[in-house]
């Protein structure tokens, strides 16, 4: 059974992805988002406790088939719980999830076909594309660590989008509307 989305669960988690690693950040966030998706999609199943037991449990058991991350994304767009927009969004997360989730080596938001994923990410991502941002070009030959680019008042612009891209899907999904 899904963690319960309360009023407060995409705060908590937009405060929990941006302590993490690139890695820990797709990784986490595609894991909310699965949560927020099933607890989406229970609410617009039957809620009679016999439905529940015996219909609408095991569809989101291991092997049942709302199991998946995919299946829950292309069940929330069939149902109206998600635009176009947002279900290209999850899809791109799904992937994004698949590529950290399997890379044996080092990869983060800053890789050119990583960067350019989260790019294409339009949910919640006006607010991001407003900010000061850096790209990593260099600062006298290398990349600013965490704190320099904090006390300069610049956000690492991928993972500031993928992560408001997260909080605002959270944020629509925990809404119930489209």
């Amino acid at each position: 059974m899904a963690t319960k989305i309360t009023p407060d669960f995409h705060v908590t988690a937009a405060q929990m992805l941006d302590g993490e690693s690139d890695r820990g950040c797709v990784l986490v966030g595609a894991s909310l988002l699965d949560e927020a998706l099933t607890d989406g999609l229970r609410r617009r199943l039957s809620l009679s406790a016999h439905a529940v037991k015996h219909a609408v449990d095991p569809l989101f058991r291991a092997m049942g088939p709302l199991s998946t991350l995919s299946a829950k994304i292309k069940t929330a767009y069939a149902l109206g719980l998600v635009t176009e927009s947002m279900f290209r969004d999850l899809e791109r997360t799904r992937e994004l999830r698949n590529a950290f989730a399997h890379k044996q080596h080092p990869v983060d938001m800053l890789d050119v076909a990583i960067k350019a994923e989260i790019a294409l990410l339009t949910t919640g991502t006006a607010e991001i594309d407003q900010l000061q941002r850096y790209d990593v070009k260099s600062t006298a030959g290398r990349r600013p660590s965490a704190s320099e680019i904090a006390a300069k008042g610049f956000v690492k612009a991928p993972k500031a989008r993928f992560t408001m891209c997260i909080y605002k899907l959270i944020a629509h999904l925990e809404a119930g509307a489209t």
